[in-house]
Order: C-alpha cells, then structure tokens, then sequence
C-alpha cells in the first residue's frame, strides 16, 4: 500500500466515524432544541477533530509502517498516473461536494428550519471528501 493510498483510508475511516457521530447525535436529540448558532458550533468542533485525527493517524501509521518495513514511509513524488487519479478525483468529489450544497439549500427556500441546512452544508463537503477519497482507492487498484 503506497502512502497516498493509506492516506485515502484514513480519511474513508475519519468520514465514517463523523457518520457514525452524527447519525447517533441525530437519534439522540440533537436536534431537540437545537439552534443554528449551537449547531454550527458542534459541527466546526467535529471539523477540527477530523483535522486533527486525519493529521495524527497519518503520522502513526506512518511511523508504525517504518519500523515494521524497517526503512522510511514517506509519500513518493507524483507521477503522471498520480496526478490523472487526483485530477479524476477530485473532480468526482467536486461535482458531488456542489451538487449536495445546492440541494441543502433547498430547503431554506421552503422555509424549513435553518439548522437542516446547517447540517446540510456540513455533509456536503464530507460525502464530497469521501466520494473522492474511495474514488482515488478506486483509481489505484483499478486503473
């Protein structure tokens, strides 16, 4: 497994626990009372925690792969096959990310309330993240 693709796991397992975290909030009542301003707080909270654990799992990993392999594990420079699977998919990833935003505002302008549309614009950008993080998997083992 080369470095960008252990990345593109790490991110899929990130996306997947915020899924997890978010459906269970959701079941929980956290939508009980909840504003827009409370919300968008939690969720920018979630944001910097993805950050957070997507920069540190990396580092782990990376360094749990160099003492198994016994040399260093560091992301090889990009080749044009690289560059073509990030251009594919992150293009992928854009298209979904625009299309899921356009679709949370939806329902602001029917008037429901605002804190849907919050969540909404929230995952917009995680399933566009993960759309393209399984897409560049995708790309590496198939072609």
């Amino acid at each position: 497994m080369t470095h960008r693709e252990m990345v593109s796991w790490i991110q899929l397992v990130a996306a997947l626990l915020v899924a997890v975290w978010l459906g269970y909030d959701l079941l929980n009542g956290g939508l009980v009372g909840a504003t827009v301003a409370g919300v968008a707080g939690k969720l920018l909270w979630v944001i910097g925690a993805v950050i957070v654990v997507g920069i540190v799992s990396t580092i782990v990993m990376s360094i749990a792969v160099s003492a198994v392999r016994r040399e260093a594990f560091r992301e090889a420079p990009a080749d044009e096959r690289d560059l073509a699977i990030d251009a594919r998919s992150l293009r992928l990833g854009g298209i979904v990310t625009s299309a899921l935003a356009g679709l949370a505002l939806v329902p602001l302008a029917m008037g429901v309330d605002p804190v849907f549309a919050v969540y909404g614009l929230f995952g917009a950008p995680m399933i566009g993240g993960t759309v393209s993080s399984a897409a560049q998997l995708y790309y590496y083992r198939v072609g």
